[in-house]
């Protein structure tokens, strides 16, 4: 009777044991808060084009707020692009196209006057990767770059120089939230100041 006792004994606290090791853990964790401005949106591209996204700059030397933002899309042979319109000098105007291929998340540049695609940001760029622009030769000259603007202190940037009648500009981009910077040797580059992005 003392072993069925102590076995069963036994087997109620075993069984009580197992359902305290399953109860559920109602304490809760307050995530990392994460900004969109700093951060990004969590997405692979370095030139997020959906409908309505916004980025808003700070000039140097300037009181000038240049926006750019997604105002439209349209189709050129067969492909979708994002109207990017804005006020930078890094547009060559007002407007220009950019889509991103799914597969690679390259970012293209379509210059409409003469009918032809060119690479803008490699998807998965490289560094000392260097191809023809739609404007200028265009290289990788970093991978992980720091920058500070008024919003945030970047890390991480993937920076891409511009060279134009010998005149190198360097831009920087941040996964998730698209150009975040300019630098030209003239220093009238810009910066992010905010962005609205999905």
């Amino acid at each position: 009777m003392k072993k069925i006792l102590i076995t069963v004994s036994l087997f109620v606290a075993a069984s009580f044991a197992i359902i305290l090791s399953c109860k559920k853990d109602n304490s809760t964790t307050t995530p990392t808060p994460t900004s969109v401005i700093c951060d990004g949106n969590g997405k692979a591209t370095y030139y997020p084009l959906d409908s309505a996204n916004q980025w808003q700059y700070e000039q140097a030397y300037s009181t000038l707020t240049p926006t750019a933002y997604v105002s439209y899309h349209t189709t050129y042979n067969g492909k979708s692009y994002a109207v990017v319109v804005g006020e930078l000098s890094a547009l060559n105007g007002n407007k220009v196209y950019l889509r991103e291929d799914a597969s690679t998340h390259n970012t293209y540049k379509y210059n409409n006057s003469n009918n032809t695609e060119y690479l803008e940001i490699p998807g998965s760029p490289v560094l000392n990767q260097s191809w023809q622009g739609c404007n200028s030769r265009r290289k990788v000259t970093g991978l992980s770059v720091s920058l500070v603007t008024p919003a945030c202190s970047y890390t991480g940037l993937l920076e891409i120089s511009d060279t134009l009648a010998n005149v190198p500009t360097k831009n920087y981009y941040k996964k998730g939230l698209g150009l975040v910077g300019t630098i030209s040797p003239s220093n009238d580059g810009f910066k992010l100041m905010s962005a609205t992005i999905k």
